[in-house]
């Protein structure tokens, strides 16, 4: 018996040595949606009322690319596609994700080894040859060499040279997920066990429906953060997120923008609707922060939140929600390392006002 159990240590021992290093993710290159056209149209008309342009369209496919900064926006029409099918199951929603990861085929090789799924490309459909790892709610997680940008945008798509981009935004700064406590785990552990990536401290955040869990896995940069959200109380917005979608889906997208001011002002002008805050939340950190009465006009005329923390300052700014399902953020950090936690108890109370007019 002892030396049975030696051999299977000594076994477990070289299929360590033999599983490929765990690469956190770089960025989030793009973001797919599964959209029919009706959808598409609606969407799309955000994106562009947030500063996005169409820059280009799949050469083969119904497939258009939304960008603007670093911010890559998929819109996912094609008939008989993995997003089609995932559309059949969710609507309109969030169906993949394309990570730039160091190593691609080795990072691919130690998801099998873990015993993940893996999606590879159709060589008669996707001339991309770029495979993905089954992340939650059954979404893709494309792993996109850093050696292979920008080739995949410039291989697979006419560019739209009339196109110009804009400045409002820069990049992703995190994706929020509603999930069952279930799945929450699992995603932990594949981020985790796949990716290296690391959890901040749980927090419960108080929704007027019950509890919600709230766990953020990012890499080590803080460049890639995904905002994991559970909750076992079914009155709650992340529950009834989750009933829109049949399952897991995205809560919202955050991008970051280095002035929150300008962009609220144009969202303004042009008339797009955002989350409305409660005007009490902002007698609430007047007395918590050292802000002059005129910043704190500001920031209630233009419905921005406020935080800080030990290392600066964090604004937010939420777009009204999508077909009842997720909403865009504006933040912007100067210096500040959190998600704005001791706001998130406003954020869900406005999402449950506006999932109420949508009910009623």
């Amino acid at each position: 018996l002892v030396y049975a159990n030696r051999r299977t240590e000594a076994r477990e021992q070289v299929q360590a040595e033999e599983l490929a290093l765990a690469k956190a993710p770089e960025d989030v290159q793009f973001i797919e949606f599964a959209v029919n056209e009706a959808e598409k149209q609606r969407l799309t008309q955000l994106l562009g009322e947030l500063g996005f342009v169409h820059a280009a369209s799949h050469n083969r496919k119904a497939v258009e690319l939304w960008r603007q900064g670093e911010v890559n926006m998929v819109m996912n029409l094609e008939p008989d596609s993995f997003a089609t099918r995932y559309h059949e199951k969710h609507g309109v929603s969030v169906c993949a994700y394309g990570l730039t990861v160091e190593g691609a085929s080795a990072l691919q090789k130690r998801a099998e080894d873990l015993c993940y799924r893996i999606v590879e490309a159709n060589p008669d459909t996707d001339t991309h040859g770029i495979h993905a790892v089954v992340g939650p709610g059954e979404s893709l997680l494309y792993l996109i060499d850093d050696e292979s940008r920008p080739a995949h945008w410039e291989r697979e798509f006419k560019q739209h040279a009339e196109a110009t981009p804009n400045a409002w935004l820069s990049k992703v700064d995190h994706i929020a997920i509603s999930m069952s406590y279930e799945e929450m785990l699992q995603s932990v552990l594949l981020y985790r066990s796949v990716f290296g990536m690391s959890p901040t401290p749980s927090v419960d955040v108080s929704d007027p429906g019950g509890l919600v869990r709230s766990q953020v896995m990012q890499n080590p940069q803080h460049s890639v953060s995904f905002t994991l959200n559970s909750t076992q109380a079914p009155a709650t917005v992340s529950a009834k997120i989750r009933n829109h979608y049949a399952g897991t889906g995205v809560n919202h997208i955050a991008l970051s923008t280095r002035d929150i001011i300008a962009v609220a002002e144009k969202l303004e002008a042009q008339g797009t609707a955002v989350m409305q805050v409660p005007e009490n939340y902002y007698d609430d950190i007047q007395a918590r922060f050292a802000l002059s009465d005129e910043r704190i006009a500001q920031l209630k005329r233009l419905n921005i939140l406020y935080d800080e923390d030990e290392h600066g300052t964090f604004h937010q700014l939420y777009t009204s929600l999508f077909e009842g399902r997720f909403c865009f953020e504006i933040v912007q950090r100067d210096g500040y390392r959190g998600f704005g936690t001791p706001n998130a108890q406003v954020r869900v109370t406005m999402q449950a006002r506006e999932l109420r007019a949508l009910a009623s």
